[in-house]
């Protein structure tokens, strides 16, 4: 039964990931597109799920899909799990086939569930089983235990569905109860495990056994809490600050966390560690010296926050935010230096690259080393850090190249190849070196490299051939060139890219700057993949290679409708940002 639930969790997975999107008729250029952006969909207090409020409003963590999916998105990614849903059909049936006749509990509720799923794996088939293709949803912690709530198409199906399985399997699931409230559950080792349909959702959620009394009905939704996450305003916040959409939002609070697990925290948060460290968990056991300074050091980036801020038919725009402390986001708000092309969108096969003004990064580490130099952590946990800066600051004493603070950032862009074959071969690809002084980086070069004294590279961006063999370039990379400009060098492969060289030492990169980015098209990997899988199963044994066939058909149905996803982080005022760009076909 391993395959089919290995597979039913990645469906889950999937469709938590793709749950919160919303509608967009126009987009911008009058291309017409299907879904949400942050502009005409941020949350509003009024249009909330009811379940906001039940959501405390410390909690250490949530992630809240606050609006559905739209019907056209939603079609369209599950029509590429068809496939999939398909090969875990077949997998069932084989599975129930193999089954024989249920001898123990265990395996007799195992076959139920088997029988009631078979034919439903699919997106009709799970809406007839109570379970919505578009739920809104949220995961949160009371304290820092997890609570989940989707909702749901029709809950009494569901509730059919289980009774179903109960009647087939001749085995009724286990319920506890608390006060007037019975649930689905299960208490083991001072914990309890919550699973109950209320109202038009699912539950789950786990709680300290002990706290049952306190925690079961803020769970189940009879209680709510002081003040709620609705009432604080912190995900209309939240949307606001970031330009979030109203759907996938939310944060971890480190600071919060790390003061709970610490013993320092408050209310509800505090309770809950008291009752799992009664059950063995041994949290918090620091002395004040280690608590200070652990504090400090989550100070640094006291949360993390996310969201998306478009997401349509065509493009999925993702956002996470490192949010540090103003001091130090301001310092490293500067390190990151423009590279031409990196980061833009593009249809690249993969494009990656960094830009960083390296003198100012070296002053950076100095300062932070110094910091620590000046005030060595006393914490026999964090001695390792007072050892790291004296290493580091060995290491930034040491005098460096000349042309390693001249070097700005690269960017290589592989437009296409044939991965069909190892090594690849009818390889395209530009690679741009960014640096202040070119021409100066380039004589040194040639001084440390002799077969590069022939070369005649000048700022004019004119391409130059490259004396292939002389350099040791291998055979498969094939007509390889360099221009030169005030920006810095760029080297292309392949027949007539060189014809690029100009436009991609003056190309814009993505604003602002990013310090890293990396891209591919997702579908096109997908298919190398594929075929390198092919390759090496062709003296495999055929059944095996039937069943990794069947598999890579089903993964292959993706690369029908991802294209480019670019992902770039870059230094802002607030601190440390990534962000994802996943384009649609």
């Amino acid at each position: 039964m391993k395959f089919w639930m290995t597979r039913l969790a990645f469906v889950a997975a999937f469709g938590l990931a793709i749950a919160g999107c919303n509608k967009k008729e126009d987009a911008p250029g009058g291309e017409e597109t299907k879904g949400a952006t942050a502009a005409d969909e941020a949350p509003k207090a009024a249009d909330m799920p009811a379940f906001v409020e039940f959501i405390p409003a410390d909690t250490p963590y949530v992630i809240a899909g606050l609006k559905p999916m739209p019907a056209p998105v939603a079609t369209k990614m599950f029509d590429a799990m068809d496939p999939l849903f398909a090969q875990m059909q077949a997998e069932l049936k084989k599975e129930l086939a193999n089954m024989g006749e249920a001898a123990t509990e265990q395996d007799k509720l195992g076959k139920a569930i088997l029988e009631e799923l078979d034919g439903k794996l699919n997106a009709k088939g799970l809406e007839s089983l109570g379970i919505s293709t578009t739920p809104t949803f949220a995961l949160y912690g009371i304290g820092l235990m997890p609570v989940i709530r989707v909702e749901l198409k029709d809950p009494k199906a569901l509730e059919a569905a289980i009774g179903r399985v109960e009647t087939k399997a001749g085995v009724k699931a286990p319920k506890l109860k608390t006060g007037e409230l019975e649930y689905y559950g299960h208490a083991e080792d001072g914990l309890r495990m919550v699973i109950a349909i209320q109202g038009n959702e699912l539950v789950f959620a786990m709680t300290p056994d002990s706290m049952a009394e306190t925690t079961v009905p803020m769970i189940l939704g009879a209680k709510k809490p002081e003040k709620s996450i609705k009432d604080s305003g912190a995900l209309t916040d939240l949307a606001k600050a970031n330009g979030y959409a109203g759907y996938g939002l939310g944060y971890v609070d480190n600071m919060l966390i790390t003061e709970t697990l610490l013993g320092d925290g408050k209310g509800l948060n505090a309770q809950v560690l008291v009752e799992m460290n009664k059950s063995g968990a041994n949290i918090g056991t620091v002395d004040d010296a280690c608590k200070a300074e652990i504090k400090g050091l989550a100070g640094i980036a006291p949360r993390f926050v996310f969201g998306s801020k478009e997401i349509t038919d065509k493009l999925w725009v993702t956002h996470f935010l490192v949010e540090m402390r103003d001091d130090v986001a301001k310092d490293l708000a500067g390190l990151a230096a423009p590279v031409p092309g990196l980061g833009a969108d593009n249809t690249a096969l993969l494009s990656f690259g960094f830009g960083i003004d390296v003198a100012k990064a070296i002053d950076f580490a100095k300062k932070k080393v110094a910091a620590i130099k000046g005030a060595p952590y006393k914490c026999a946990m964090l001695q390792d850090l007072n050892q790291g800066a004296t290493e580091m600051e060995m290491g930034l004493n040491q005098p460096l190249p000349p042309f390693v603070t001249q070097i700005k950032g690269l960017f290589v862009n592989v437009k296409s190849a044939d991965t069909s074959t190892m090594p690849p071969k009818d390889i395209k690809a530009t690679a741009v070196l960014a640096a202040d002084k070119p021409a100066e980086l380039f004589a040194m070069a040639k001084g440390m490299v002799p077969p590069m004294a022939a070369i005649n590279l000048t700022a004019d961006g004119k391409p130059v051939a490259l004396p292939a063999a002389e350099l040791g370039i291998p055979p498969f990379v094939q007509a390889p060139h360099a221009a030169m400009t005030e920006a810095g060098i760029a080297v292309s492969v392949g027949a007539g890219e060189e014809k690029n060289l100009g436009a991609a030492l003056s190309a814009k990169g993505a604003t602002p700057a990013p310090l890293l980015s990396f891209g591919y098209d997702v579908g096109e990997f997908m298919g190398a993949v594929n075929k390198q899988a092919q390759a090496a199963m062709a003296g495999m044994p055929e059944e095996f290679r039937k069943e990794q066939e069947q598999q890579m058909k089903a993964t292959m149905a993706f690369s029908k409708i991802f294209g480019v996803v670019v992902s770039n982080v870059t230094l802002g005022e607030k601190g440390i940002v990534i962000e994802q760009r996943l384009h649609l076909k």
